[in-house]
This record gives C-alpha cells, sequence and structure tokens, in this order.
C-alpha cells in the first residue's frame, strides 16, 4: 500500500513539472509576438526577431544611442517655429541647425527635420535610400519609424520599444476616389461616411471666387459715333470672372484610430510637424504616443472645375447713357491641388493651381478690349443706336 502510495506521488510530480513547462512556453509565445498590421499578415503573428531581423534589421532600438533631454534642449533652444495648432504645441527647427545636430545621428545621415510635438521629441533623417523618424517620448519608450519606396510603392516599419511592430503599405490603405462628375466611386467608399475629414489646403483660402474684376480700361475712339452726332471718344472696360467652382474629383486614404501620425507622414512624404498641423486644423486628437484616437481620411488629390470669363462694356451715349454690355467669353478650367517635392525633404505643403486653363483666359484683354470696340462701332454703324441692352456682369 505503501509503496503504491509513492509510485502515484511520483507520476504526479512528473505531470505537473510537464504541465508547469507547457505553460510557461506559451506564455513566452504570447509575449513576444508581435501585433502586425492585419491587412499584411492575417493568419499568423511574427516574433519580433523575425521581422526586426528578417525585414528591417535598422529597426532595433538601443536606447544608449538616444538622449531624450539632451535632443529636446537641443531643438527647444534654438530659434524656431512654434505654433500652437488646437491642444498640440509644434516647435519646428530650420534647416540651418541641422548641421549643428549631426551628433545626433549616424555618421552618413542626412537630417531633415528636428521637431518638438508637445512633449514628444522627433528626429527624422534619411540614410541609404531610406528614411529614418525617431521619437522620444517623456516616459523614456522610443519609437522607430522606417519608410523606403519601390515602384511608387511605400513601405513603413514601425517599432515602438523592441515591442510593438507594425508593417504598413501605401498600396494597401484604405482608398477612395470620387469622379464627382459621374459621382462614381470605387474602393471603401462606406468607411468615409462617419469619418473626419483632413484637408490638406482648402481650396478657398488659395483661389477665392471673384465675379466682375475690373482688369482694364482704355479710352477708345468710335467713328461711327462722330458720325451719327454723338462724342468720339468712350470708355472700354474689360472685367474678368473665375468662380462657379464644382468638385471634380477627389481621392482620400483611410487611417484607423490607433494610427501614429508618422507613419502618415511617411505615406504623404511631409514633414511630421506638417502632418500634424493637418491632423490638429481638422480637430483629430493624437494620444501621448502621436497615435489617431479615432479613423480619419486625408485627402490625397483634389481637383475642382470652375468658369473663367472675360466680359466686355463701352460707354453708351446713344441710348443708355451708362457702360453696356458688348461682348462676352467664357470657358471651363479646372484647379488642382499641386504637391511641391524635393528629393532631400519630401513634399512640402500642397498648393493650388490652374491645371487647365479656359479659354477666356488666353485672350489679352488689350486684344479682347479691342473686339469689343470693333463690335459696338459695328452696332452703332448698323443701327445708329445701341440696341441690345445694358447687359449683367459676372454671370
Amino acid at each position: 500500500m505503501k509503496k503504491n502510495l509513492i509510485s502515484f506521488l511520483a507520476l504526479f510530480l512528473i505531470i505537473s513539472q510537464l504541465f508547469l513547462f507547457t505553460a510557461y512556453a506559451n506564455t513566452n509565445e504570447i509575449e513576444n509576438s508581435v501585433p502586425v498590421n492585419q491587412s499584411i499578415d492575417k493568419n499568423e503573428t511574427h516574433s519580433n526577431a523575425e521581422i526586426l531581423l528578417n525585414k528591417e534589421s535598422d529597426l532595433l532600438i538601443n536606447k544608449k544611442e538616444f538622449n531624450y533631454k539632451e535632443l529636446y534642449s537641443f531643438i527647444s533652444n534654438r530659434q524656431g517655429g512654434v505654433h500652437t495648432l488646437g491642444n498640440k504645441s509644434i516647435v519646428t527647427l530650420p534647416a540651418d541647425s541641422f548641421i549643428d545636430a549631426k551628433k545626433f545621428v549616424p555618421a552618413s545621415a542626412v537630417i531633415n527635420e528636428l521637431t518638438i510635438i508637445n512633449d514628444s521629441v522627433i528626429v527624422g533623417y534619411v540614410k541609404n535610400s531610406k528614411r529614418f523618424i525617431i521619437e522620444l517620448f517623456k516616459d523614456g519608450s522610443i519609437r522607430k519609424t522606417i519608410s523606403k519606396k519601390d515602384n511608387d510603392v511605400i513601405t513603413v516599419y514601425s517599432n515602438l520599444n523592441n515591442s510593438d511592430v507594425k508593417e504598413m503599405k501605401s498600396n494597401e490603405t484604405k482608398a477612395e476616389t470620387i469622379n464627382l462628375k459621374s459621382q462614381t466611386a470605387t474602393d471603401n467608399i462606406q468607411l468615409f461616411a462617419t469619418t473626419k475629414t483632413v484637408d490638406p489646403k482648402p481650396v478657398s483660402s488659395s483661389y477665392p471666387a471673384y465675379k466682375a474684376r475690373l482688369v482694364y480700361s482704355a479710352n477708345w475712339n468710335f467713328p461711327a459715333l462722330k458720325n451719327a452726332g454723338y462724342p468720339e471718344t468712350q470708355r472700354v472696360k474689360i472685367y474678368e470672372t473665375m468662380d462657379y467652382y464644382s468638385e471634380a474629383n477627389k481621392s482620400s486614404k483611410l487611417f484607423d484610430a490607433a494610427t501614429n501620425v508618422v507613419s502618415i507622414a511617411s505615406f504623404f512624404e511631409v514633414a511630421v510637424g506638417t502632418a500634424t498641423g493637418w491632423l490638429a486644423y481638422a480637430g483629430v486628437i493624437l494620444d501621448v504616443y502621436n497615435r489617431l484616437t479615432e479613423a480619419c481620411k486625408v485627402i490625397n488629390e483634389h481637383s475642382y472645375s470652375f468658369y473663367g470669363g472675360k466680359e466686355g462694356t463701352v460707354y453708351d451715349p446713344t441710348a443708355y447713357n451708362r457702360d453696356v454690355e458688348v461682348l462676352s467669353e467664357w470657358g471651363e478650367g479646372i484647379l488642382t491641388l499641386t504637391w511641391q517635392y524635393n528629393s532631400s525633404t519630401g513634399f512640402k505643403d500642397p498648393t493650388w493651381g490652374i491645371s487647365s486653363r479656359p479659354y477666356p483666359f488666353l485672350i489679352s484683354n488689350s486684344d479682347f478690349a479691342n473686339d469689343n470696340a470693333q463690335s459696338y462701332n459695328n452696332n452703332i454703324t448698323s443701327f445708329g443706336v445701341w440696341k441690345w441692352g445694358p447687359g449683367q456682369l459676372g454671370y
């Protein structure tokens, strides 16, 4: 009986040890797994080592390389652009400060950004055709982001504290393209209904609409008026209109909550401070690690059609004793959001420009004035008076 009891206890002890070993192994497997963007790999998780060494070994963070206090002091004590956007305070140093900051980056690196967003310090540089962005947080956390471009596809690797590693590709972010004229849309349009829109450059601030703006005025001699007994010299005026905007095309990229602002800056190839400014203007809130607290769509390409017109008047002494509209020319133009690019600094703030000019804008004001004068003179020759009413400018 005693012998059987001892055998049972020995067997129980062996089984218990096996169970504890298995549980410990499973715990290590869970702790070492890394969340990876679902669109990259839906079926399996990868260990830190697999992503850091096999995919992008430069992602490894060595905390001894970075000194938060030294970098914060370096940026904050130099003359830079300081502005507040919503709840964000942004300090960005100009390029002439980058030379003094070479000690903070690898020897072969070219610095392209030194920024403070609230208390997070951001150092951006380019090395071996890859863009590096280091974020140092007040609590000692560090995130390293690397982006590289291949055949217009940008791949972004992000590593927070060597424990949270993600991979994203620009052609795999959710996208929406709308042709407003034909009212067609592609991709995940249903996802855009309830998200905030981030507009890098609203059109109204660059090209405000205007109607019947005086652009030319000169005296002209009209032989027909002299022959009819009226003063020969009268004033010719040319007016220009740019109005009646209609949204033509728009494309956006959708970013889910928890996407960090550095990834957005990497996909758009702009400075982190610039991307943060876009989000702040749109009221998008970031957490302490500069991650989105809500989904948002960022406008990537944008265009409007509009009408441009020139209208000419002549002072008429025959019937109206006022300026009368003689000729008008109207044509459609396209206003397009354009991105200025520099290979060392990336894309700068986008600007609006006319990519397709309305025909009337191609006519010089003096030529158009001459056409108006000839037309008015011919009408007076034929009828003795102006018969066509005063007209209405701007329409």
